[in-house]
């Protein structure tokens, strides 16, 4: 059984139909890009340059094993850090493993893959699905996301609550610095009732809080009528109140990810690439099934998720301008890079772009209110785009 994502989606054509379909598939393309299609045909040909997504549950130990491979910093969001190679050919270096955590150091991938799971957005606490889920170069990426070492990201998604206390704390400590007294009292009753500012003459005011400490501030204020009687009132006087502690927000569940293939034999792989780039405390947070999503998801999984990926099925046109290629260079079947029935038909983009359908209107039905969901394909047609 073939392991592709593209020959699973490709699986659907017409029966008997055997004959070379290269001439079908110049037909269809260049009806739709016209006077275009000869220099997008030629960017396709050229081999896919891949990057290598380092691993972001060991971002010291994956960081100095590309420095050491000779690798270069290419891009940096987030929990995301990717490198390229400085050589241009040859063969791409094998991951290592780290001896301290046996994780990969990095995942190659082609850098438009990462684009699904930035407009994805995992955040911290949700439960993410990943529909299509194999080879698994996303549902990692997404598992850094959600489960990482990244303080930082995960301080940026704690939600609005610490956003919250960060406004207050800082309205009320730039209106003590702004010396702004009276008029700042909001900012100031939200951080402790009666803190101590300083006006714009320099002397201290109390802010009331009660009855009893208005009436007290007034006296303070008034004449003195001779020195010992305002020691006296001085000394009376308690001590400004330091602000209370505002309390912060709990930490957020690290949420789940649940990853689907439908296909077994990447499932197996799907389940090889999990256990090589994710510690055992962020696996106990996924979970990882084998359902075709458009029969299963919409009737038992529905409005359970806070973000849905379906990287769908499709007919990967590159991969298949590749692979003749690859047959008329190196004397393959094809002979002269001829497209077999099993690589390309224009009824088998027809029949993947109804599952595609399918599978999205699952993936709708899954989501909560407000849940986000991110389609994406390897095809250029807009069948399978629309």
């Amino acid at each position: 059984m073939r392991s592709s994502k593209q020959t699973y989606a490709r699986g659907h054509r017409a029966k008997g139909k055997q004959q070379d379909n290269s001439k079908e598939f110049e037909k269809y393309y260049s009806g739709i890009y016209g006077d275009r299609w000869p220099s997008l045909r030629e960017a396709l040909i050229r081999p896919t340059v891949h990057s290598a997504v380092a691993n972001g549950f060991i971002p010291s130990a994956s960081a100095a094993a590309c420095t050491t491979a000779g690798l270069t910093p290419l891009l940096s969001v987030g929990p995301l850090h990717a490198y390229r190679r400085t050589q241009s050919s040859g063969p791409y270096p094998s991951p290592p493993l780290d001896p301290a955590s046996a994780l990969r150091a990095w995942y190659w991938m082609d850098l438009a893959s990462v684009l699904p799971v930035l407009l994805l957005q995992p955040r911290r606490g949700d439960v993410v699905l990943d529909m299509c889920a194999a080879p698994g170069g996303k549902s990692s990426l997404a598992a850094q996301w959600l489960f990482g070492p990244n303080q930082q990201q995960q301080q940026q998604q704690q939600g609005p609550a610490v956003a919250a206390v960060g406004a207050v704390v800082g309205a009320g400590a730039a209106a003590s610095s702004a010396g702004a007294g009276a008029e700042a009292g909001p900012a100031r009753e939200a951080l402790a009732a009666g803190a101590a500012v300083a006006s714009e003459e320099g002397a201290a005011e109390r802010i009331p809080a009660t009855a009893e400490a208005a009436s007290t501030s007034a006296s303070a204020a008034a004449p003195c009528c001779s020195s010992s009687s305002g020691q006296e009132e001085a000394a009376a006087t308690p001590p400004p109140a330091s602000p209370l502690p505002l309390p912060l927000p709990l930490p957020l569940a690290p949420g789940k990810l649940v990853c689907n293939e439908a296909d077994r034999v990447r499932l197996q792989r799907l389940h090889r690439v999990l256990e090589e780039y994710l510690p055992v405390a962020a696996r106990a947070h996924v979970e990882v099934l084998n359902y075709r999503g458009q029969l299963y998801w919409a009737r038992n999984q529905a409005a359970r998720y806070d973000a849905v990926l379906v990287d769908a099925p499709c007919s990967s046109d590159r991969h298949v301008l590749q692979q003749a290629v690859a047959g008329a260079g190196g004397g393959g079947a094809g002979g002269k890079g001829q497209m077999a029935a099993a690589d390309w038909s224009l009824e088998g983009c027809k029949r993947i772009a109804d599952e595609q359908l399918q599978l999205c209107l699952a993936a709708l039905r899954c989501l909560r209110p407000g849940g986000r969901l991110v389609y994406s394909t390897c095809s250029i047609s807009p069948l399978q785009n629309d």
